[in-house]
């Protein structure tokens, strides 16, 4: 894939999954976007939480995936060079403003997704499961130790997250399947960013030492 092509596409996929980590944040805390109102309406201060890791998760994989194979192939030496350039806008890194440039969309593109991942589980975590239409089943740090028998998994609809009416749950399996994955993806995401890169092709700008 061309530099230029890759960078276009992890910009828009950049500021996207921003949004969607800006967005089910705010949702976490019952504030709403007038714009999302009209995409997902049904996500809701209760349930937020775990559409945030459904959908974030699998479009961050991709971010990340994009991300190493720039650093990889494409980037530079250094760690601010070695990152794709927003809106294709090569900034002079060895300026002040062109490194405050670089560092202000890694925070934005990867790091607040990732930490806004690692809040939305323990959101999830926090919050609590119920019989539908009846009393609460489980919260808290019971979401990983309190299994659920296996014939109740397939009972229809027999669960419910953040109320009794909310959306159907799986307890014990799904919180740990949510953990399996976060695990991968702080992995991964350490691999990807911060990983020693072999083969990296030099640029002019990318022989500066100071950062």
């Amino acid at each position: 894939m061309k530099r230029k092509d890759l960078t276009k596409i992890w910009t828009v996929l950049g500021l996207i999954m921003f949004y969607l980590t800006i967005d089910i944040f705010l949702r976490t805390k019952g504030v709403y976007l007038n714009l999302s109102e009209l995409i997902y309406s049904e996500w809701n201060q209760h349930n937020a939480s775990i559409f945030g890791i459904f959908f974030g998760v699998p479009l961050f994989f991709v971010l990340l995936y994009l991300t190493k194979y720039f650093r990889k192939r494409l980037g530079g030496y250094t760690f601010l060079s070695s990152l794709p350039f927003a809106f294709g806008i090569e900034t002079d890194l060895s300026d002040r403003l062109g490194r405050q440039f670089q560092i202000f969309f890694f925070v934005i593109f990867l790091a607040v997704p990732m930490i806004s991942q690692i809040y939305f589980f323990i959101s999830m975590i926090n919050g609590t499961v119920y019989f539908t239409g009846g009393a609460s089943f489980v919260s808290g740090i019971d979401h990983l130790l309190k299994p659920v028998p296996i014939h109740q998994i397939f009972s229809n609809d027999m669960f419910r997250y953040g109320t009794n009416t909310g959306i159907s749950f799986i307890p014990f399996y799904q919180p740990w399947f949510f953990l399996i994955i976060e695990v991968l993806l702080v992995n991964y995401f350490v691999k990807a960013v911060f990983m020693k890169r072999k083969g990296c092709l030099s640029r002019e700008n990318s022989l500066n030492k100071r950062f």
